[in-house]
């Protein structure tokens, strides 16, 4: 991910630039190897940042994790430093994961692309006559903008100035301008430099207000906002690095593959789609063949068959012995998830279906809560009050968790 300092323009360079306004009216800590599945519903949009933690940074995360098991009195091989060559190929498995989800979000992505003025010798060219190499010459998962797409009141954010409320397009000297308002002065701007240098502050259709306007004859401001925004991003990258490096230290014995695993998919009396069944072959793959806790994010719109997925990875983990918590924000989809579970697996005697919410009585709560340590229910549907410290597993394998996207 580049990240661009904002800078002072050049002295002359952009007098043009400035034009007086006119007058305008103003979750659940669960200790690893337990596996997650999180049900998403409904996706508008999905926005990701994402920031390559170069090998030379390998001997830093050692450090924290150093100074983590320091500080918390820790002493497991979760958390020892590992050797260069064992973080390599972990950051290799990241890499490869984080490349084939990006490949997706272009194939899906709706945003519009736009061209980039792209030198002879293949680098991007930027503001100023400067480049950077690597870089794509198109890409889709920005949020640069076509400036004639803008609708009055809209904010954007210029790259070097900062944030602004688009005006108006208007004509001059048979020439397009953009203007946009900032906290002191009106910016005037050629239509094909807003296209290079503006991006919408919010994902379409999104209606939050930014706290106040950048200034524009104050670029420092800006200047500051940028480099604590670069700061928390390469933080979370490193925390995110930590994370899955430990995580992926965590090791557990795979699954075997339930006997009657293809007797229970043909009961299915739908065709599951090829989204599905993609869905189906991965997690199956990372619950049978992994040695790595599995924690997926499964994506879609209402009545496009994730608890279908979910079901599948329930029933790999219960035919083998384990529990499964499925967690729901409310009652009522708690009360849905117990019914179409109950009757999937009816089939299945052995396999018990309970549900558990804040509606139940006490002493209801209290039965329940002796079977489940007695490991005597297998699956268990409930809502937050899943997560009262009396609550006591007999051997939890997979945690599912159907949380709505308000994207």
């Amino acid at each position: 991910m580049a990240t661009l300092i904002p800078r002072a323009p050049p002295p002359n360079t952009h007098r043009h630039f400035l034009h007086r306004p006119p007058t305008l009216s103003p979750q659940l800590r669960l200790r690893l190897p337990v596996r997650r599945l999180r049900l998403a519903s409904p996706v508008v949009a999905i926005a990701t940042v994402t920031a390559a933690v170069p090998p030379d940074d390998i001997s830093q995360l050692n450090n924290r994790l150093r100074a983590l098991v320091r500080r918390r009195g820790v002493s497991s091989a979760a958390t020892s430093p590992m050797d260069p060559a064992q973080a390599e190929a972990y950051l290799h498995m990241i890499r490869e994961q984080q490349r084939l989800g990006l490949r997706q979000l272009r194939r899906h992505a709706a945003e519009p692309e736009y061209e980039r003025d792209v030198g002879s010798n293949g680098e991007d060219e930027e503001e100023g006559g400067g480049r950077r190499k690597g870089m794509a010459a198109r890409s889709s998962l920005g949020h640069r903008v076509d400036p004639r797409e803008l609708e009055p009141g809209e904010y954007v954010v210029h790259k070097k100035v900062g944030v602004g409320k688009f005006v108006c397009i208007s004509g001059e000297d048979g020439e397009d301008y953009v203007f946009i308002q900032y906290a002191d002065a009106m910016a005037k701007l050629a239509v094909d430099q807003a296209a290079r240098m503006l991006y919408r502050y919010n994902l379409p259709h999104e209606k939050k207000r930014p706290r106040n306007l950048s200034k524009l004859n104050d670029p420092s401001t800006w200047e500051k906002r940028r480099l604590k925004g670069k700061l928390a991003v390469q933080k979370m990258v490193v925390n995110l690095m930590e994370l899955y490096l430990q995580r992926m230290r965590q090791r557990r014995p795979p699954y075997r593959k339930p006997e009657a695993m293809d007797q229970f998919a043909s009961e299915f009396p739908y065709e599951p789609t090829p989204d599905q069944n993609q869905a189906f072959i991965d997690i199956e793959n990372d619950l049978t063949e992994r040695e790595t806790p599995m924690d997926r994010l499964i994506c879609g719109d209402v009545g496009f068959g994730k608890t279908e997925v979910a079901m599948r990875a329930i029933f790999i983990v219960v035919s083998t012995g384990y529990q499964a918590m499925v967690l729901a924000p409310t009652v009522i989809l708690a009360n849905q998830h117990y019914d179409v579970m109950s009757e999937r697996f009816s089939n299945y005697p052995d396999i018990k279906v309970a549900i558990f919410s804040g509606a139940q009585s006490k002493d209801e709560k209290d039965e329940l809560i002796t079977k489940i340590t007695n490991g005597h229910l297998q699956i268990i549907v409930g809502t937050h009050a899943l997560l009262t410290e009396r609550m006591a597993y007999n051997n939890l394998g997979l945690l599912v968790v159907d949380e709505e996207q308000g994207i």
